[in-house]
């Protein structure tokens, strides 16, 4: 089976593993920001929540339009689903999320999307390309 094939299938479980990144100006987030972020972009993804890596980045010297108000830089990366199907709603998502956990202007919280190739990630010693490559011989 062709690389490409198995990545347009959500059924391998390899593919299963979107990482979160979170950077913030504020100084204290929520106890629960990881896991409840992580549970509104996995519903989102139809990914189980065990796959994502989620990091939160407190207390960053970041601005957005030049100003030291509040805001929210959020990196999605995943191989797959963060395509145009997929982006409109998690932007939303994540936006609302942000704002009401984290009492932001929604004009201040950004979003990124990064489609991961699988030769550059790697889980268990060994990319997802190759896992991908043993998996297709089975």
């Amino acid at each position: 089976m062709l690389l490409s094939t198995l990545l347009r299938t959500r059924a391998s479980p390899i593919l299963r593993m979107p990482v979160l990144r979170v950077v913030t100006n504020l100084g204290d987030v929520p106890e629960t920001l990881e896991a409840q972020l992580t549970k509104v972009v996995a519903d989102i993804m139809k990914k189980p929540e065990e796959r994502f890596w989620c990091e939160v980045q407190t207390g960053a010297r970041i601005s957005q339009g030049g100003t030291k108000d509040p805001c929210v830089f959020v990196s999605v990366k995943s191989i797959g689903a963060v395509g145009k199907d997929e982006t409109p709603r998690l932007s939303q998502q994540i936006t609302d999320y942000c704002h009401n956990a984290l009492s932001v202007a929604k004009d201040k919280i950004s979003v990124q999307y990064i489609d991961m190739d699988p030769n550059t990630f790697a889980r268990g010693g060994t990319t997802i390309a190759e896992q991908l490559a043993q998996q297709s011989k089975q």
